[in-house]
């Protein structure tokens, strides 16, 4: 039995009677057809309690029998008996319910097993929907169908919606206090760990694995093996190779001692054993390993996830063994296992749709792209490169529908960092096939822009076009209410783990709220996209990204960097108006080096304690890193504005403190060559974000806001306010607030004014929204940050505006100051970058941010925001303004305090241009209106004049 598969018997039956029974139903059928015609019914009455326990007895024998190639491996076969028993049963009047559940149940195993998800999450629906319309229903049995149907979610990589209805079927399955079926809150607790494992979220994936440990130890050892390598495996991920293969090896014991284990459990471990030894450099063991997990050849052609995996990790294996032909065959073998009955298994003409796991199906084209790059190096010919290519292609497509299936952000953040890297090859392999062709360039270019901000990318496509989809307004606004619910559920969760003892009774009370809000999102969703096509066809973003799309967004003064970074290599495209260059720069370990002493030196740990050697230190990592990211762009550069596009660790990098040169005489900070003296700079996370967003015009009258709380404790217990008491207070904002306010003719929200429900009612009315306030930034969890604003007084609100909430927020601003520590940071994901607040205030509809990237002296932030709101108002793009303020800071302050600590925080995060129309040019527009006033009186006066004369 595979083993995800749980089959269960109905009831004990007798073979020989059973056979009896069905040889007379035979009879009766073909007598039946013979008098009353082919339309006649087995039995001519079928309401008479014979006929029904007879009908009942022949599901029993084709359940039974269905069970028999269960045993057998012939899951086919196996899936015809238990549908035939379906179609009996659901025909049969007043068949009991639960039993028909359960033959829901079983079937849908079977379609799980056979890699039909689709079909098995159709009937695990069905038995659900029976099973809660009954006043008690089978708690062991609807446990399994909720954690059943959210392993189904796994398979679809929907990972929020699989771990919510996997932990409400372990809480039904554990609402007893007396352990029912041992074998199901194992099973429910390894499905849970492979959910949080394929997540990224491994610590919780090892505090279920070593649940699912603990009770198949105690309550059910026949699935010890199997929890044994659900740990082996999380062990492996954390690269702690020696604690795997402990691990594995107690699994093969268990296995060895005893029979009843699946194909697929012993393939499984014998492939982790494998790629475990082959990591620790035993090859030879390695492929002692591999060899016994093929020597378990399959009875039928059934796909079967463990082999495919078993074939990838041998086929990778024979690759660093440099048996490039043989790994090929390898992949080409693992890709044709997934093909589903049917299909062709001509690779060219296959798509998304033609697979039974499109992960494997992922997994074995970029093995396949790998190998022929491989090939490429060896033999030197080019036409491996563009199979290599083609392989990375198809392998993308497949990953972007994984993607637009999603409906979570925080799902499509851990499946694009997953395969980040199969991004990365395609980029470097575009640029190995031919240098001059344009549209290989411009295919990196758009792998590029699809490579970074995916997640953010999506949400802002169907954002801008649900105007479009017909969807009424009500229907949207309450989209986001449950999205807000749901957000806000996972948030007091997550800090309820967080605490040292959590209440396991709020944890169970969140659990079961976020089981049934999600649920009702998500047939919300199904509602909307079965009513609305247009809303449907919103999640595929299907846009692509050209050079020539990029230079038509830019204007004239500007040029764009976009950075790939990969292990060995950092590739640019430098795109102006009129002219594209691009480099690709081999780089090492001095290159990570020199990065990690820069980040040290410009946001150092203790300001008061820098030496001369911190100077140098600084003064040799910023120029080295200028000289690979900047220098080779100089001469394009010159007069003109620099946009970043940054990629993985650059995101962190403020290219304002960067040096052009290295001074023969170094007097201090204040007197260095920074890269801001040359040109203004900004920022966006992807060129897809830049080339689709619109450009803002100045305003002639512009509202602006600016806040500052205070953070006195009002409450003297509480979560909330013991968080507060180590908060201080922020003189230097409110100085902030004040003069920026007057600078920019605005209002003003300080004290206990400046509350969260205030920010929300009042932010969508301002065309500048300036904050400045602390933040609590969650590094594990950047979507739970949080800015903080004065602790609330009878209100609903908790006084913190979490990351998810200011997603939900419709802003009209043309620009956010977001004045706070460390507004700019957050976790760094492969694709999506830093998840910052600034990220959010991007998504509600903010196409500009000043954020700062670490924790700001309060006073040196305050002078650089007040002089930057001084260059605003002159009608400057936003980066030069920033520019400008930033140099006059260094300009003015002590040797100490020009240190880029104090003032190369601060960037300008996405669309550039002005926001206040130019004075020069208002007062050009003045003049020119006088002007014409002044003509048309002249010709008025003229004109009466010589009327005057006529009449005289």
């Amino acid at each position: 039995m595979p083993q995800n598969s749980k089959i269960y018997y109905l009831a004990p039956v007798n073979y020989f009677t059973t056979l009896r029974k069905l040889l007379f139903i035979l009879l009766w059928s073909a007598f039946s057809a013979a008098v009353y015609g082919s339309s006649a019914l087995i039995y001519p009455n079928p309401q008479e309690s014979p006929s029904n326990l007879n009908l009942d007895s022949l599901a029993k024998v084709f359940n039974n029998t269905g069970i028999k190639y269960v045993r057998e491996g012939d899951f086919l076969l196996a899936s015809e008996y238990f549908l035939k028993s379906l179609r009996i049963r659901e025909s049969t009047p007043d068949f009991p319910k639960e039993r028909l559940a359960r033959g829901y149940f079983n079937y849908a195993n079977i379609k799980l097993d056979l890699v039909f998800v689709d079909s098995a999450f159709i009937y695990y629906n069905k038995a659900e929907e029976i099973l809660l319309k009954l006043e008690s229903p089978n708690p062991d049995l609807l446990g399994m169908v909720l954690f059943e149907k959210g392993n189904c979610f796994t398979y679809k990589q929907d990972y929020s919606n699989a771990i919510v209805y996997i932990k409400r079927g372990i809480s039904v399955l554990l609402q007893d206090s007396i352990i029912g079926d041992a074998e199901s809150i194992v099973l429910a607790y390894e499905k849970l760990s492979r959910a949080y494992k394929q997540q990224g979220s491994i610590d919780e994936a090892l505090d279920a694995a070593l649940k699912a440990h603990y009770y198949a130890l105690n309550y059910y050892n026949s699935r010890i093996s199997n929890t044994l390598s659900s740990l082996g495996l999380l062990y492996k991920i954390k690269k702690d190779y020696k604690e795997a293969l402990n691990y594995y090896l107690k699994s093969e014991e268990r296995i060895n001692d005893e029979v009843r284990f699946s194909r697929g459990h012993i393939i499984s471990v014998y492939s982790n054993l494998g790629t475990t030894y082959w990591e620790l450099g035993e090859n030879d063991l390695a492929e002692f390993y591999f060899k016994k997990g093929f020597s378990l050849s399959p009875s039928t052609q059934v796909f079967l996830p463990m082999e495919g995996s078993l074939y990838i990790n041998y086929g990778y294996f024979l690759r660093s063994r440099g048996e490039y032909l043989r790994a090929k065959e390898v992949f080409q073998k693992a890709l044709v296992l997934n093909i589903k009955d049917g299909k062709s298994s001509d690779i060219e003409m296959l798509s998304f749709n033609d697979f039974y796991s499109l992960t494997h199906a992922a997994q074995c084209f970029e093995g396949l792209a790998d190998v022929n790059l491989s090939l490429f190096y060896e033999k030197g010919e080019k036409k491996y490169i563009q199979e290599s290519l083609n392989f990375y292609s198809k392998a993308l497509e497949i990953i972007d529908n994984i993607t637009s299936e999603i409906q979570t952000e925080i799902d499509k953040i851990a499946v694009g960092e997953n395969y980040h890297i199969i991004y990365l090859k395609a980029i470097q392999t575009s640029l190995l096939l031919d240098t001059l062709r344009t549209e290989g360039l411009d295919y990196a270019v758009n792998i590029s822009s699809k490579a970074k901000a995916s997640a953010l990318n999506l949400a802002l496509a169907k954002e801008r076009g649900l105007e479009f989809s017909g969807v009424p307004g009500q229907l949207i606004n309450r989209e986001q209410e449950l999205r807000q619910v749901i957000g806000s559920l996972n948030e007091v969760y997550y800090e309820e783990k967080q605490k040292g003892k959590p209440s396991i009774i709020k944890l169970e009370y969140l659990e079961s709220r976020l089981f049934e809000v999600q649920k009702e999102y998500r047939e919300f969703i199904s509602s909307l996209e079965s009513d609305y096509p247009g809303y449907y066809a919103l999640k595929y973003d299907n846009t692509s990204v050209t050079i020539q799309k990029i230079q038509k967004r830019l204007s004239p003064t500007q040029v764009l960097i976009d950075y790939v970074l990969t292990h060995n290599a950092l590739i640019s495209f430098a795109i102006s108006k009129n002219s594209f260059e691009w480099k690709s720069q081999s780089i090492d370990r001095t290159f990570y080096d020199s990065l990690d002493v820069f980040l040290k030196q410009v946001n150092p740990s203790s300001i008061v304690s820098l030496n001369h050697q911190n100077f140098e230190d600084f003064v040799r990592s910023s120029y080295f890193l200028y000289r690979y990211l900047v220098k080779p762009y100089e001469s394009i550069l010159e007069g003109k504005e620099l946009i970043v596009v940054p990629h993985l660790q650059l995101a962190s990098i403020p290219f304002a403190a960067l040096i052009t040169d290295l001074p023969m005489k170094r007097n201090g900070y204040y007197a260095l060559p920074y890269l801001a003296r040359k040109v203004p700079i900004s920022y966006f996370p992807s060129t897809k974000t830049f080339a689709t967003s619109n450009k803002s015009r100045p305003l002639f009258r512009v509202k602006s806001i600016s806040i500052a709380p205070d953070y006195k404790v009002i409450a003297a217990n509480g979560i909330i306010s013991s968080y507060r008491q180590n908060l201080g207070e922020l003189p230097g904002a409110e100085q902030e607030v004040h003069s920026v306010s007057k600078i920019l003719r605005g209002d003003m929200l300080i004290g206990n004014q400046a509350s969260e429900a205030i920010f929300k009612k009042l932010a969508p009315k301002y065309d500048i929204l300036h904050l400045a306030m602390h933040t609590q930034l969650d590094e594990k969890n950047p979507l739970y940050s949080k800015l903080v604003f004065a602790e609330p007084v009878d209100t609903l609100e908790d006084g913190f505006l979490n990351m998810y909430e200011v997603y939900g927020l419709k802003l009209n601003t043309k620009l956010s100051i977001i004045s706070a520590c460390r507004s700019g940071d957050g976790g760094l994901v492969k694709g999506e970058g830093l998840l910052s607040l600034a990220r959010g205030f991007q998504y509600a509809g903010c196409p500009s941010m000043v954020a700062a990237q670490w924790r700001v002296d309060d006073y040196s932030g305050s002078d650089i925001m007040i002089s930057f709101s001084q260059q605003l108002m002159k009608g400057l793009p936003k980066s030069k303004a920033l520019q400008k303020a930033q140099l006059h800071y260094i300009d003015n302050s002590d040797p100490l305090r020009s240190h880029p600590y104090f003032w190369a925080s601060y960037q300008i995060i996405g669309e550039d241009s002005s926001v206040y129309i130019s004075p020069i040019i208002i007062c050009f527009m003045v003049l020119i209106v006088t002007i014409l006033f002044g003509a048309i009186v002249f010709v008025i006066v003229r004109k009466k004049v010589k009327l005057k004369r006529v009449q005289n």
